[in-house]
């Protein structure tokens, strides 16, 4: 028996190593139960452990006002009768009805506020016409949209084509694949739909028109469903010259999970166009391209490879570092908010490295770190044997230099006049 435990161990710290880069961080302790050999001491230990676990969080001994038991116990009646979404209007009833009435709609928020940061209920400010009570109800709904392929052979008569090669839910299949739902699915669907955008699952992006306008795509894309692979040749395939290239930003992660590049393309969407290509949208498997101005004529790759995201700016007319500088406000704006505040992700970091402008984005060592060359300065490129000119992108290093140049040269004339 001891030796299929320490078996048992190694394989599964084996595999924990092949998933985190630095499992130390994600592994507190490892308890190996048999559900039909171990006694009640096994048990025992990992019950104590859950417990120590739980009183190390922020939420352990907080108070409580007893009202928002009272509101607890309400809604839980609510789902023991099979309701797993309720309106907001129907939770203001329930909240005049409780020993400890709550009549006040921004008490109410504050309630609901919580019980969202806990995961009891799902609810967002912006959209507060609806809560939903059962997160599980809502992940199955998620599954209707993200697994839709599992609806293929029942409605062969629809085309699937585009949606596996582009992620494009089109409006007729959305409606055919909700028919199949629940009744509660089917009539709250605008209701579920604004919410998995709110979790950056969907996204009606941007896209310029010929006029050189922004207008919002009337179909959403599920960009976690795309299949098709691009980021070796993404830069081909916009026919990219090398001086228009910027160096290679990358966000180094120890670990990376597998969602947040999806959650990030889904953010920057929302901000930037959709770049376009000989009729072909730039979004693809892990990678996306974005028009940064009108013209077209400044984009943005956002690519994944291993365990690091890549940021890398075109820029056909002079380069201009301030929208680099932008750009990467916004991306690294929008990282640090998806792990930090979408999913609390405490173990999750990050480090700014670079590689030059011609890597392929499939490169994934050789990194340089930003204080290591200086504008106009040689560096040895591991990725392509041989020495670069190093540019800077990204600081401003240049800019902040001719400035300081510039303040040096008015000093000295006013010195000499």
């Amino acid at each position: 028996m001891r030796k299929d435990e320490e078996q048992c161990r190694k394989r599964l710290e084996s595999y924990i190593d092949k998933i985190f880069k630095d499992s130390k961080l994600h592994l507190r302790s490892i308890h190996l139960i048999s559900n039909t050999e171990d006694v009640d001491d096994a048990f025992e230990k990992l019950r104590n452990d859950i417990f120590a676990t739980a009183k190390s969080t922020a939420n352990w001994n907080r108070e409580y006002p007893v009202k928002f038991i009272q509101m607890e116990k309400a809604i839980n009646s609510e789902l023991t009768i099979g309701k797993q979404i309720i309106s907001f209007e129907r939770l203001k009833e329930l909240g005049e009805k409780i020993p400890l009435p709550i009549t006040d709609n921004k008490e109410l928020h504050l309630f609901l506020r919580y019980q969202h940061e806990i995961g009891n209920v799902i609810f967002f400010e912006d959209i507060s016409s609806y809560i939903i009570l059962d997160p599980q109800w809502l992940a199955n709904a998620f599954t209707c949209i993200v697994t839709a392929q599992q609806f293929q052979l029942e409605l062969p008569h629809l085309q699937w084509d585009n949606f596996k090669k582009t992620g494009k839910m089109d409006p007729k299949l959305l409606e055919e694949i909700f028919k199949k739902q629940s009744a509660d699915m089917r009539i709250h669907k605008e209701h579920i739909l604004e919410v998995i955008e709110k979790f950056d699952i969907i996204i009606y992006p941007l896209l310029l028109t010929e006029s050189g306008n922004v207008q919002r795509e009337h179909s959403f894309y599920v960009p976690c469903m795309l299949q098709t692979l691009k980021i070796k040749d993404i830069d081909v395939l916009f026919n990219v010259p090398n001086a228009s290239k910027s160096t290679c930003l990358c966000f180094v992660f120890s670990f990376l999970p597998p969602y947040l590049i999806s959650n990030l393309i889904v953010s920057c969407l929302r901000e930037y166009p959709l770049a376009v290509v000989k009729g072909e949208i730039g979004l693809f498997k892990d990678c996306c391209v974005f028009n940064i101005d009108r013209t077209g004529c400044a984009k943005f790759v956002l690519a994944k490879s291993s365990h690091m995201i890549q940021l890398q700016v075109w820029q056909w007319n002079e380069v201009d570092t301030e929208v680099n500088q932008a750009v990467l406000k916004v991306v690294e704006r929008e990282i640090n908010r998806i792990v930090n505040t979408r999913y609390k992700l405490k173990t999750v970091s990050f480090e700014k490295k670079w590689k030059c402008e011609t890597t392929s984005f499939s490169f994934d060592t050789g990194f340089l770190e930003f204080d290591q060359v200086h504008d106009g300065k040689k560096y040895y490129c591991e990725e392509h044997a041989t020495t670069h000119k190093y540019k800077d992108y990204w600081s401003g290093e240049k800019s902040k230099v001719m400035f300081l140049f510039a303040l040096d040269y008015f000093h000295l004339v006013g010195i000499y006049l």
